[in-house]
């Protein structure tokens, strides 16, 4: 009885063992997919073999290009210089001569206006007694679609003529530039009108141009007209950078030097 037992319980145990072996068999032979279902995407992405290029880049970074055009964006020339040749305006003379004096802008500015003072009211004649130039440095800026010459008030050239008591300074409207002047004399210098235009930049990415602008006079400065008039402006292009006085305690004539301009690429 005991060897029957033994006997039923191998075999139960055969069986047994028999049937965990086929499932796992099954298990075993189900097919499997190790692939990335994103590979073929991933691989797209990457360096071409043939052509040792990336798939995915453009040819332009968004900095090179406009955001709107999709072209290459506008630029302008770097700067403003000036002929080493200077013209000279006619001189305006009074009565009397004195010192001259020649006194220029610094390299690469340009005269954007004058103050100085008058002789004291009620002194036979309310003349020039002293005046001096004033310098800007023109920079380019790009505004809008456009290349625009801006000036800065910068320098200040010595005062000629030692006297005066009321106080005058005309200054050119917004980026302009002096390019002549009226006078008018005596036995001293009694008026003045000075003369503004703009320097203006055209072209495209193929060149660039500079003219001078059309001009507008300041108003006058001085107390009477003299009987000899002058009417003179930098010759045609070219706009001033440099003045010309003879002077002692007066400045007894006046005259402007001037230059032609150019773009620096």
């Amino acid at each position: 009885m005991q060897t029957q037992l033994l006997v039923g319980r191998f075999f139960a145990t055969t069986l047994l063992l028999f049937g965990l072996t086929s499932c796992l068999n099954e298990f075993s032979l189900e097919p499997t997919d190790d692939t990335n279902p994103d590979s073929d995407s991933e691989l797209d992405s990457e360096i071409d073999s043939a052509s040792g290029t990336n798939t995915d880049t453009e040819i332009h970074s968004d900095s090179e290009l406009d955001s709107e055009t999709g072209t290459a964006p506008r630029t302008c020339p770097s700067g403003v210089e000036f002929s080493l040749s200077v013209e000279y305006t006619e001189i305006a003379v009074g009565h009397k001569t004195g010192p001259e004096y020649v006194d220029a802008c610094p390299a690469g500015q340009v005269l954007i206006g004058f103050d100085g003072f008058l002789r004291p009211e009620g002194k036979d004649d309310e003349a020039h007694a002293r005046i001096r130039g004033i310098c800007g440095t023109p920079n380019i800026h790009l505004v809008g679609d456009a290349c625009e010459i801006q000036i800065a008030a910068d320098t200040h050239l010595p005062y000629r003529g030692t006297e005066g008591e009321i106080e005058w300074s005309q200054i050119c409207p917004e980026n302009k530039m002096i390019i002549g002047y009226k006078a008018w004399t005596g036995y001293n210098i009694y008026n003045f009108v000075f003369r503004c235009a703009p320097l203006v930049i055209s072209g495209d990415a193929d060149g660039h141009s500079i003219t001078r602008g059309p001009y507008s006079d300041l108003p006058d400065i001085g107390t009477i007209d003299g009987p000899f008039e002058y009417e003179t402006d930098c010759p045609e292009g070219q706009v001033a950078t440099t003045t010309k006085i003879n002077a002692d305690i007066y400045p007894r004539s006046f005259g402007l030097g001037c230059q032609t301009p150019s773009l620096v690429d």
